[in-house]
């Protein structure tokens, strides 16, 4: 199972991509 930490990460980075 992936990490909580590794997946908020990529979450944020995702939203992060998407707003930009």
């Amino acid at each position: 199972m992936p990490n909580a930490r590794y997946t908020l990460r990529i979450m944020q980075v995702g939203l992060s991509y998407l707003t930009c």
